[in-house]
């Protein structure tokens, strides 16, 4: 029992050595990179005339800028993304914080400068931007090699997260996976084996028997992973309150006020009139692109379900052969799906074929920000498995949303509609604000658009829910 307790406290302070390093050189890397736009502004504008407080004022327009959309990208968390995708999140928040102080400049100096100069530092951010990236992640794994992981299930809907965990070599080191169906609800007899980890995964668990592992777990201090029921998802978006002295958790299933809904409406008119101004001329393109591949018509018109199970037409560029469903049976794109046509592979990769959907919402069919719409059959089949999808349809169906951000194109059902009630129940103007940016990054994430797995082009793989 000593040496266990012994390897915890190890991992624990590992954990808080790896946090504090990467603090101080994430606070390194802000102000690299505050400072070089100081003392680039400092030597391209010395033909205006500039007042320390103007300098001043557009540092810390940059400070907060950068600063907030790596926060927003979750730029930081060095341990979860793909060095890539951490690149583009980089790259993402440099973007909008060079845009910002632009307009910034424009605001101090009252016209229109010269920008070009200034232009020139973005090469020199992409360089200060690598080298974080490559000596953070370093650092991290260099400090928190990956824990020894045990995982404990007892049904089938641990499957998705034992592979995830395996897959995750870098932060996981799986020593052990417990069924408990194995022990026969004899949970006295798995407790003692998991003080052996530094980290456990608990999924697919019956309610009492993981509240019964949970508390021994934190009482030995161990990092826990739960997987979480639908009914866990709800409850975790309830508001804290006290009812007469008594604790309790608030879950409001009614519908949003009237002021929210009007705010969400008014973003939704605004924003989605003007992409689909400025996407005008591409949309144009594809078009002719599509029309010159197989003369076929150029979009794909589909029944959908939006708030309150209300069956609507889905406006999308067609991406597969006219025939894709001659047999009537609906089914889900495939990885190298034969259906999909060679312009229909480009729209499809860059998102090109969902931009007609703006008209849906111009018409109040859709939102900017909601659960993906579902086709009526396709639906049927979720519900008779997942009998929770129908709380889906408590808002309107949106472009993107949680599963879009967060999940992939073959993320299962189940994990999708954890996600879609996590919004359902967290909507707000700011919600939509964050996923609205969040999309813009997944855009450039190749893996957000893979098909269904090959062999598996049915609506609904098997799932069990607890």
């Amino acid at each position: 029992m000593a040496n266990k307790s012994v390897n915890t406290f190890n991992h624990k302070k590992k954990n808080e050595k790896g946090r504090t390093i990467l603090f101080f050189y994430k606070l390194l890397y802000v102000i690299a990179q505050v400072a070089f736009f100081v003392v680039t502004w400092l030597s391209t504008q010395s033909r205006y005339y500039i007042t320390g407080k103007t300098t001043v004022f557009l540092a810390a327009v940059f400070a907060i800028a950068f600063t907030g959309f790596l926060t927003t990208y979750s730029a930081f968390e060095v341990h979860k993304a793909k060095p890539l995708d951490l690149c583009v999140k980089h790259f993402l928040s440099l973007a909008l914080s060079d845009i910002i102080i632009f307009l910034a400049i424009i605001i101090a100096l009252r016209n229109l400068p010269d920008l070009s100069d200034l232009a020139l530092m973005v090469p020199v951010q992409v360089i200060l931007t690598v080298i974080w990236n490559i000596t953070a992640v370093r650092i991290h794994f260099a400090v928190n090699p990956a824990a020894e992981t045990i995982v404990v299930y007892s049904d089938r809907l641990a499957y998705e997260s034992i592979e995830a965990i395996n897959n995750d070599t870098k932060n996981f080191r799986v020593i052990k996976t417990i069924n408990l169906n194995d022990y026969d609800g004899d949970i006295s007899q798995v407790k003692e084996i998991l003080l052996e980890a530094e980290v456990v995964v608990l999924c697919g668990i019956l309610l009492q028997e993981r509240n019964d592992i949970f508390k021994y777990l934190i009482e030995h201090n161990k990092k826990v992973i739960v997987r979480p029921s639908i009914g866990d998802v709800l409850v975790s978006t309830a508001e804290r309150e006290y009812l007469f002295n008594v604790p309790v958790l608030t879950y409001n299933s009614g519908d949003k006020t009237f002021a929210t809904l009007a705010l969400k409406r008014a973003m939704d008119i605004a924003v989605s009139a003007l992409m689909l101004l400025f996407a005008s001329p591409a949309m144009l393109l594809v078009a002719l692109a599509i029309k010159i591949e197989d003369r076929g018509p150029v979009f794909y018109k589909q029944q959908r379900l939006t708030k309150n199970a209300k069956v609507f037409k889905i406006i999308k560029f067609r991406s597969m052969r006219v025939d894709a469903e001659k047999d009537g049976v609906a089914r889900l794109a495939a990885d190298n799906d034969d259906r999909i046509t060679k312009v229909g592979r480009f729209i499809r990769a860059t998102r090109l074929d969902e931009l007609p959907q703006l008209i849906n919402i111009l018409k109040g069919e859709m939102s900017l920000i909601g659960p993906r719409p579902e086709r009526p059959e396709i639906a049927q089949q979720y519900e008779e498995m997942l009998p929770e999808f129908a709380l889906r349809l408590k808002v309107k169906a949106g472009l993107t949303g949680y599963a879009q951000v967060y999940g992939k194109y073959n993320t299962t059902p189940y994990d999708k509609l954890q996600m879609d009630l996590m919004y359902v129940a967290d909507m707000s103007f700011f919600t939509d604000i964050k996923l609205i940016m969040l999309t813009v990054q997944v855009m450039f994430q190749k893996d957000s658009t893979e098909g269904v797995e090959k062999g598996n082009t049915t609506a609904v793989k098997e799932t069990s829910v607890k």
